[in-house]
């Protein structure tokens, strides 16, 4: 089970705190053989899936309309069209999706509960510290009947 330290974001000099990110280092292989890594994705339990914004894969060339339409999804900015792209995501080497979403108006990657949460078992419990931890456990206990 994995400690893996919050990432250091600034200090808020409104509320006087410092700001840390859940943050992973994940894995994404194409149908097409295309193999990339981020390393700023972010553990988001709001999320329904793993998303990524368009501009990661514009980077390689595949435009975002040549993606195939997924559905509308609610974002902080409204209601959003998201691409679906096919592909294998995977954290530490377990794949945990087989496609992952695409938006426009994402800024940062983010893994979400439909997939990643479904996989690996999340522990906050240590966010409290300073500087805070989070525990990533593989594979995600089973809960009995």
């Amino acid at each position: 089970m994995p400690r893996i330290p919050g990432r250091y974001i600034g200090n808020d000099p409104v509320r006087g705190t410092v700001i840390y990110r859940p943050l992973l280092t994940v894995r994404f292989t194409l149908a097409t053989g295309l193999t990339f890594v981020l390393g700023d994705v972010l553990v988001d339990s709001g999320a329904d899936v793993t998303t990524i914004p368009a501009g990661v894969l514009k980077g390689f060339g595949i435009p975002f309309d040549s993606l195939p339409p997924h559905m509308p999804t609610e974002t902080a900015g409204g209601n959003v069209m998201q691409r679906l792209c096919i592909g294998d995501v995977s954290f530490l080497s377990h794949t945990f999706a087989t496609s992952f979403a695409v938006l426009k108006e994402l800024r940062t990657p983010v893994v979400g509960r439909g997939d990643f949460f479904e996989t690996f078992k999340v522990d906050f419990a240590d966010w409290i510290l300073n500087p805070p931890f989070f525990r990533v456990t593989y594979p995600r206990p089973r809960q009995r009947a």
